[in-house]
């Protein structure tokens, strides 16, 4: 009687066969940065971002689910492929106490000492960043980074020529060079004495830029959106006396990377997707919605 094992192998008669051997990468959207009418805002989180090799098994189809991007104030959609989940970034916080979210990283501080950063989820990314508080609308006001599937989101600068929190390093899959899941970057405010601090910059992985904004200014300045298809978080907002919001988080991506002679064909894919071909594999992308393959 033929004996089957988890990850595709089959021994039948004492003849082991394998089956095909894939690369994956599944990254969940990323959260989005908060909105604020006073002070700063933290940065969206990272999606969370899983990758290895698999053994798909032929004539059976693989589903797949890829996370939105969440939006202001709201932790990005988890990814799901394969048996496994990568978890949705988590918002950024926000000085009306707001607190920032954990997720597949965590999302950044507002700028008050007592406020506390997402935590990130073991295995897919990092913690938010810390916010600092200069106590004088003279000086300046900086929230922390979201984290980054590569690293932990900025803290906050003290120095009046300083910056809010870098969103967090994403994740470099080996397979094509691309890096997923960067944080967002931390809001700023700067007061007439601190005219040179910063917003956060945004987490290599499509995490997007905070805003800075001027404590007497009757605008705010927006935090930018992550890029789309990298889970990157969205920018935390930095506002004077109106109101500035986070950017949104960008939207995840599922990717197999199949061997050329073992690749089933384009009328096995299902969803929306694209497609490559690098170095004898080919790489389907799917990049919205729900998918499958049959292998």
């Amino acid at each position: 009687m033929p004996i089957t094992f988890s990850g595709g192998i089959t021994i039948t008669g004492g003849i082991t066969t394998l089956g095909v051997a894939t690369q994956y990468l599944i990254v969940a959207g990323g959260g989005g940065g908060n909105t604020t009418s006073d002070r700063t805002t933290g940065g969206g989180g990272g999606g969370g971002v899983l990758s290895g090799t698999t053994y798909l098994t032929p004539t059976i189809t693989y589903s797949f689910v890829v996370g939105a991007g969440g939006t202001t104030n709201t932790n990005g959609a988890n990814s799901t492929a394969l048996g496994l989940t990568a978890v949705g970034g988590g918002s950024g916080g926000a000085t009306t106490g707001v607190a920032a979210n954990s997720g597949g990283s965590g999302g950044g501080a507002y700028h008050n000492a007592t406020s506390t950063p997402g935590s990130g989820t073991a295995g897919q990314g990092y913690n938010g960043g810390l916010g600092y508080d200069s106590g004088n609308v003279s000086l300046q006001f900086g929230a922390g980074g979201g984290g980054g599937a590569g690293g932990s989101g900025g803290t906050a600068s003290s120095l009046v020529a300083g910056s809010a929190g870098a969103g967090g390093p994403g994740y470099t899959w080996p397979v094509t060079g691309n890096t997923y899941g960067g944080g967002g970057g931390g809001g700023a405010q700067y007061g007439t004495s601190a005219t040179g601090y910063t917003a956060g910059a945004g987490g290599a992985g499509g995490g997007g830029g905070g805003g800075a904004g001027n404590v007497n200014a009757a605008t705010g300045v927006n935090g930018t959106n992550g890029t789309t298809n990298t889970g990157g978080g969205g920018g935390g907002a930095g506002a004077g006396i109106a109101q500035a919001t986070g950017g949104a988080g960008g939207s995840g991506v599922v990717i197999l990377s199949i061997p050329t002679a073992s690749y089933a064909g384009n009328a096995n894919v299902v969803g929306t997707y694209t497609y490559s071909s690098a170095a004898g594999n080919i790489i389907i992308s799917w990049t919205a919605g729900t998918g499958t393959y049959t292998a």
